[in-house]
């Protein structure tokens, strides 16, 4: 009986300025076994009681064979996406308030713990499966993640006391010569978001997938540079920046035709310009975990093209005077070079020995002829040698763009403990009278440790000019935007050094990156600092009323929550229990009526 009325209780309606919690383990609610193979035997089997990947390495799983392939296995990015009890960032697998962890190379008498690792795992392999798994999180009342890959700076992917589905084996991958969106008007004269080489992809297709795929038939898509996160999941709905080709084409979310998406009533819809146009808006660029689990996404395919990659990097004892002037030469090299599409990286960032590092990245797109780009770098490169800075310049002729994007990167290790924070930067910024050397002067202020450092990509070209014709829940400015900078802090496997990196984010650096264009908000759902003040407005600004509107008609319930996500301020930090609602007022001008139609 006692369990009857937990289970009831649990699933009451709010009481206004109470508190509702989600079933935990130590609760009558909590579902019992014979529940949770009622759900395993729903979902053909594919219920997985999970713990931590580090667990046979500790008593009483030890097991000196498979912690030893652990070990091994660790840093495979590839591997960890497959894991349900893997995060790409081993941080986010650990609860620091409860002091949980479970470390692969610990001691076998040492503790291990479940932490933010979910203690189930719908291991879905069709779109019927994960229905299941929402109705059920649903009705019992249970913390509901979703795992994609795994990537994610701020932990969306894990959650304590939870139910992950995870959507990594949904990898089917279908090119359409002649795309026409579901209840698109058949007359010739329809938007050209219909009639557009295009390609359909499940919901754990990989960057480097669908890469591969694109190129075997001579397209590229608007994707990531990391080849192993999930393309249709949190990278597409954060908007979705392209390091290659976002000045060339825009943000992936600019690109996406159709959503099959299941909703919190484990519904199965299809969103497009023509049918649940509100939630469509929302899912590109509101943010992933939010409005409902995208099963499939249909994208927009390119013509491959030819491309010149050039590259520089140098080194520096020490960041003195002379390092940040050369650092504001490669700001004015970048952005010179930055025009017709082209694209441009700096990293700036801390070795191991403590010595600093600048690595230059060039894409110059539809161009075959690497001499031409030699001779607009060659002054930069005369610089350096007055300087007397020893560097490497390598300057790469590529017939098909997509032999690049398909290399994978240093982004693909996994398993590393890192943080971010980020900046959108505007255009008038930048063009102002010394736009430049403002930029490098924030720069130069942040507190970079050894293994720190700070990524610049070009934005401007089409992600400004995708304003008409395209309306998406990105931040607006976005729309008005020259680069993008992003912070990148990782530490080793200990809660001290994860505390004080925590700290230093957000204490220090973070409102660096702030002031940066203090006169313009925009900061990268995708990669924010975990603490990020006033999220609503440095993710979404104006769009935030609108998004909060749409997520309480299509999940009034909070089934689909994420940390710092659109409804989130509604909750505790990992989304367990209620807390008094904070009202958000904003206006938005990108009214339903004014999407595509």
């Amino acid at each position: 009986m006692l369990a009857i009325v937990g289970l009831l209780l649990g699933i009451l309606p709010l009481v206004s300025g109470s508190a509702k919690c989600r079933c935990q383990p130590s609760d009558a609610c909590w579902p019992s076994e014979q529940d949770w193979n009622a759900l395993n035997d729903s979902i053909h089997g594919h219920l997985v009681r999970v713990r931590p990947i580090g667990h046979v390495c500790h008593e009483p799983f030890y097991n000196r064979t498979s912690c030893n392939e652990r070990v091994r296995l660790q840093t495979d990015s590839n591997w960890r996406a497959a894991q349900p009890g893997a995060l790409q960032s081993f941080n986010w697998e650990n609860w620091p308030q409860r002091h949980e962890s479970c470390t692969i190379e610990a001691k076998p008498n040492s503790t291990c713990e479940q932490g933010r690792i979910p203690w189930y795992s719908a291991v879905v392999h069709s779109v019927d499966e994960i229905q299941e798994a929402v109705r059920f999180a649903k009705k019992r009342n249970i913390r509901l993640v979703i795992k994609n890959t795994g990537h994610d700076s701020s932990g969306r992917s894990g959650a304590p006391y939870s139910l992950q589905i995870l959507t990594n084996r949904l990898n089917n991958i279908t090119f359409h010569n002649n795309f026409v969106a579901s209840r698109a008007p058949s007359r010739v004269n329809a938007p050209t978001t219909t009639r557009v080489p295009a390609v359909t992809i499940g919901a754990g297709v990989m960057v480097g997938e669908l890469y591969a795929a694109a190129a075997s038939r001579g397209y590229i898509v608007v994707a990531g540079e990391c080849t192993t996160v999930g393309v249709a999941g949190g990278y597409l709905q954060g908007g979705g920046v392209s390091t290659v080709l976002s000045p060339m084409y825009g943000l992936a979310a600019d690109h996406v035709l159709e959503l099959e998406v299941v909703t919190a009533q484990g519904d199965l819809i299809i969103t497009n310009d023509y049918q649940h146009r509100d939630l469509f808006w929302a899912l590109r660029g509101g943010g992933g975990g939010t409005y409902g689990i995208v099963t499939r996404a249909t994208m927009r395919a390119f013509p491959d093209m030819p491309s010149v990659i050039s590259t520089i990097s140098f080194t520096a004892t020490q960041a003195d005077d002379i390092f940040w002037q050369t650092v504001t030469q490669v700001v004015e090299l970048t952005r010179s070079l930055s025009v017709n599409g082209n694209s441009g990286q700096y990293i700036i960032g801390r070795l191991s020995n403590s010595h600093w590092f600048v690595n230059w990245t060039m894409f110059v797109l539809n161009e075959t002829d690497s001499k031409s780009v030699d001779g607009k770098v060659a002054p930069f490169l005369s610089l350096l040698n007055w300087f007397g800075i020893h560097y490497q310049y390598r300057s790469t002729e590529y017939p098909k763009v997509s032999t690049f994007l398909a290399i994978p990167k240093q982004a693909d290790i996994g398993g590393v403990g890192y943080l971010q924070s980020s900046k959108v930067v505007s255009e008038s910024f930048m063009g102002s009278i010394g736009g430049a050397s403002r930029l490098v002067a924030s720069l130069s202020e942040l507190s970079l440790d050894p293994g720190a450092l700070v990524t610049v990509n070009v934005l401007g070209g089409q992600v400004n000019v995708n304003t008409s014709g395209v309306c998406t829940s990105v931040h607006p400015n976005w729309r008005s935007s020259a680069l993008l900078v992003v912070l990148m802090q990782s530490f080793p496997p200990t809660s001290q050094a994860q505390a004080a990196a925590h700290e230093k984010l957000t204490q220090i650096n973070t409102p660096v990156l702030t002031l940066i264009d203090p006169g313009s908000a925009g900061v990268y759902f995708n990669e924010a600092d975990p603490e990020q003040g006033h999220f609503q407005a440095a993710f979404w600004g104006r769009h935030y009323e609108r998004l909060r509107r749409i997520k309480d008609q299509w999940d009034m319930d909070g089934v689909f929550m994420v940390r710092n996500g659109v409804g989130s301020e509604d909750w505790d930090v990992e989304s367990l229990c209620r807390r008094n609602a904070t009202v958000w007022s904003s206006t938005s001008n990108c009214r339903a009526d004014a999407l595509p139609s």
